[in-house]
């Protein structure tokens, strides 16, 4: 946490921070935390972060947005690949609950260029 107050404005750090406040159920703290990493990040690590704390606080259907938003982004290098694959097994289960079935077919990795 003193990491954070010295830079709060660094994205990794408000990332560790919302990890550890989901870590001790402090969910409302966690979502924040992830919310300022993707404001000066937008990456899938985040994004996958943000839907697991909204699926957690029970707010099941930001959650399905946050998890969709995922699985439709284009999928960059092995990273990227496996929080696509993590958000598409969880977007699929939340949505089975519902009892709709879901066709999510796998796209194929976009490599960065070099």
């Amino acid at each position: 946490l003193q990491v954070v107050s010295l830079a709060p404005e660094r994205h990794i750090s408000q990332y560790n921070l919302s990890i550890a406040y989901a870590g001790t159920e402090q969910l409302g703290a966690a979502l924040q935390a992830v919310d300022n990493a993707l404001a000066a990040a937008y990456l899938p690590d985040y994004i996958y972060q943000r839907a697991r704390v909204l699926e957690s606080a029970g707010a099941k259907a930001e959650a399905i947005v946050a998890y969709r938003e995922l699985v439709d982004m284009p999928a960059t290098g092995e990273s990227g690949m496996v929080y696509r694959k993590e958000a598409t097994d969880a977007l699929s289960r939340l949505l089975a609950d519902d009892g709709v079935e879901v066709d999510l077919r796998e796209q194929e990795p976009v490599l960065p260029p070099g």
